[in-house]
């Protein structure tokens, strides 16, 4: 908690202020949970402040160097446009000034515009460097000029990045961390609760550490239509679903140890199939 409120304040997160009436004063309070490693094993403790905003009114295929980013305390990057008040937090308030509120000048976890004010900080920075946003999805930005070619994906506060050259590369990360408080975390290994290893053959992905059965599917594509049948009995499950979910499990645990082998080849062949009478008429 006192490295969370440290960097709150270093941060300048906020101005303490006199309350007024009238104003949509939004509540605050600590949240904390568990970092876990590839493994399952626990690697750190974390505590974050958060707003109350329900208060507010409303590369492998060219052998690429793939790169894993933290930014740390993500959210605390976004600058707010409007004014938002908050109250201390708990724990913390200041013995000077015990009635006064908290004035938000960047945003934190859980108000409502959060996401919007750290993503739209980090894109304008990545549009300033040249980087242009995908259209079919928003996380994904692409660096192309000449032969230099960079692959940027984010999740929230979790960054890969991709490319053939490490150089270059290497020098975006430098330039996001004269901006933003970043970890550098090397090739990558366990991004969003998927395990990845690096092989001769290609990039092996898999979640057999900790995942929800119906998340499997995504690195375990043998098991989606059986996944996708059980979970259609998901409201009024009767024994022979349980039977069936059970059987699943079984076939996992003896299967652990298999992956999904991304291979390196540069030869891309994409098959697609169309049944153009689908449920036509005789």
């Amino acid at each position: 908690m006192n490295t969370e409120f440290t960097a709150l304040l270093q941060n300048g997160t906020w101005n303490l202020s006199h309350p007024r009436p009238n104003i949509n004063l939004v509540g605050s309070k600590w949240v904390f949970r568990i970092k876990r490693k590839a493994d399952g094993s626990i690697e750190r403790y974390k505590a974050r402040l958060i707003a109350k905003g329900f208060h507010q009114q409303h590369a492998v295929s060219f052998s690429w160097n793939i790169r894993q980013l933290d930014v740390t305390k993500s959210f605390l990057h976004g600058t707010l446009t409007k004014d938002v008040y908050m109250t201390q937090p708990p724990g913390f308030t200041h013995p000077s000034f015990p009635n006064h509120i908290c004035h938000l000048k960047k945003a934190i976890y859980d108000l409502k515009k959060a996401p919007g004010a750290w993503y739209s900080r980090l894109s304008t920075l990545l549009l300033h460097l040249c980087f242009v946003a995908c259209k079919s999805d928003t996380s994904v930005f692409i660096y192309h000029c000449g032969h230099d070619l960079i692959m940027f994906l984010i999740y929230v506060e979790d960054i890969i990045i991709t490319g053939p050259n490490s150089p270059l590369i290497d020098r975006l990360i430098t330039t996001l961390q004269d901006d933003f408080a970043i970890k550098n975390l090397g090739p990558i290994h366990f991004f969003l609760g998927v395990e990845a290893i690096n092989a001769d053959k290609g990039l092996y992905v898999s979640q057999r550490r900790i995942s929800p059965i119906p998340l499997l599917s995504l690195t375990r594509p043998n098991i989606a239509f059986a996944v996708n049948k059980a979970c259609q009995y998901m409201t009024k499950p009767a024994d022979a679903h349980w039977s069936a979910v059970k059987r699943i499990l079984r076939y996992l645990k003896h299967t652990i140890s298999h992956c999904l082998l991304l291979h390196r080849d540069a030869a891309i062949n994409i098959n697609a199939f169309s049944d153009a009478n689908w449920v036509g008429c005789p």
